[in-house]
């Protein structure tokens, strides 16, 4: 694994999809045909679950109205067969691939300190290297985003990744993953933040869930009927709220969203509005 991460760094034709793909479905081919593969359902998979959805929905809900002060910037995404064959399909094989992996590490070694260690590290590394040639050094500014955007983020995202695969399953961390990682594809605008901001939150949010993750392990919280009936309430508003901003968004109705590009309206409109 070590080998394919330097690689990474050197050829940059490595970081296709498809070569990702195939990287790791040897790797968890051959940790599977090593030590097999024995899927447990945690006890606190559905409760850590649900309250993941609910600060994930909440954080899009907000993204979207801070937007409303802030400006949006248009994704170069489209929701069509292609953008779908050539996005968002990769993505989810990749982010599924990886999290069983990461879910092989832990649970065959037993939680072993080390081996959590070294495969957090492995997957930093992995994010570091395949998203290398993506950025041009000789540039201050990308080299900034690097770091701050990429590394921070992806230290942090790893992390919680990590603590979410200890203390539950492999399917918290690809619903959470499927959530952060594909609406860039299926919107086509997103709150204008810029790098600065994205990155703060790239780096908060993830913590703010590993703390959530630890309280409901060490107060080993079950939801009582009461609290499950709320919590579906919840989940039910925000996500209604949430279709209709994509709604609006993707242009099914007669209105639609649309982000102004450049300042050639100004001083009735901006860029971003």
């Amino acid at each position: 694994m070590f080998l394919v991460i330097i690689t990474n760094f050197f050829i940059s034709s490595i970081t296709r999809d498809y070569l990702k793909i195939l990287f790791l479905s040897i790797t968890l081919f051959l940790l599977v045909f090593e030590f097999g593969l024995d899927i447990k359902k945690s006890v606190y998979r559905k409760n850590i679950l649900s309250n993941i959805l609910i600060y994930v929905l909440s954080y899009f809900l907000l993204s979207y109205i801070s937007g409303l002060f802030i400006g949006f910037n248009k994704t170069i995404y489209s929701f069509t067969l292609s953008n779908i064959t050539k996005n968002i399909l990769p993505t989810i094989i990749i982010i599924v691939l990886s999290e069983f992996i990461r879910y092989e590490f832990i649970n065959k070694s037993d939680k072993n300190k080390i081996v959590t260690i070294f495969s957090c590290i492995l997957f930093i590394l992995f994010d570091l290297s395949t998203n290398y040639s993506l950025y041009n050094f000789a540039l201050m500014d990308e080299v900034y985003e690097y770091i701050g955007l990429l590394a921070f983020g992806s230290v942090a995202k790893n992390i919680f990744l990590t603590v979410l695969c200890i203390n539950s399953d492999y399917l918290p961390c690809i619903i959470y993953r499927l959530f952060m990682e594909l609406y860039i594809f299926i919107v086509p605008i997103v709150p204008a933040f810029g790098p600065y901001i994205s990155s703060v939150i790239g780096i908060l949010f993830p913590i703010l869930l590993c703390v959530m993750v630890l309280n409901i392990v060490r107060k080993k919280i079950i939801e009582a009927p009461n609290k499950r009936t709320i919590s579906r309430y919840i989940n039910l508003a925000i996500t209604i709220i949430l279709i209709i901003i994509v709604l609006l968004n993707s242009g099914f109705f007669k209105y639609q969203m649309f982000t102004i590009g450049s300042n050639s309206m100004q001083t009735f409109m901006s860029k971003g509005d």
